[in-house]
């Protein structure tokens, strides 16, 4: 005689209503969930390498205008959910924060292409404290991209600016005119993003590093 010590709540005739069943039979009806789970990560992960291949990751890729007035923006590749952008976060704690929770979404160690600027600040009514404050934020970014494990990659903005065939800031008037150059630019390749004069480098760099990431 079986011994009813198990309910589950299941399908009687048009109605679900809660129901006896045996420790054999609800073993059995255990085992069925637990292999409707296995087939369903195996068919998740079967489609995943048919997309990306087999233990293919998909990267994670971040760039940076390391100015005050600067950016973060980065993308997930493979995903439909195109890419995010920050203006500069304010606060040492927040960029520890930001980088922290980028690299906790990554699916491995985030690629981080940052824009490498150096020399005499123009415009500045005292450049050494300019470049000084511009020299120590860089250096935090790059200092919390290390211990977060990133990946970095320097580059000029002659580089990346060069893929955009929008010639040189020293063509416009004014660095507005330039900024707003490089803004519209990122509006027309990120329809969907908010951009901002602030982020519309970080938007033109990640574009350049998603085809040069390697």
């Amino acid at each position: 005689m079986k011994r009813f010590t198990r309910t589950i709540f299941s399908r009687v005739g048009q109605r679900w209503r809660w129901r006896l069943i045996s420790r054999e039979d609800f073993r059995q009806f255990d085992q069925g969930i637990a292999a409707d789970k296995t087939a369903a990560i195996a068919a998740a992960s079967q489609r995943r390498n048919e997309l990306f291949g087999p233990n293919q990751q998909m990267k994670t890729i971040v760039a940076i205008d390391p100015g005050a007035q600067g950016g973060i923006a980065w993308e997930i590749l493979g995903t439909t959910t195109g890419p995010v952008a920050y203006a500069m976060p304010e606060t040492e704690g927040d960029i520890i924060e930001t980088l922290k929770s980028i690299r906790d979404g990554a699916d491995g160690p985030p690629v981080a292409f940052v824009e490498q600027v150096g020399g005499f600040i123009r415009g500045s009514p005292a450049p050494g404290s300019a470049m000084f404050n511009f020299g120590r934020n860089f250096g935090f970014l790059l200092g919390c991209m290390q211990s977060f494990g990133y990946r970095i990659e320097l580059i000029r903005p002659q580089q990346w600016q060069k893929e955009f065939s929008l010639g040189t800031k020293g063509d416009c008037a004014s660095r507005t005119e330039w900024k707003n150059k490089l803004k519209a630019r990122a509006q027309q390749l990120y329809p969907e993003t908010k951009v901002t004069l602030g982020t519309a480098d970080a938007l033109l760099i990640l574009e350049y590093a998603k085809k040069h990431n390697g």
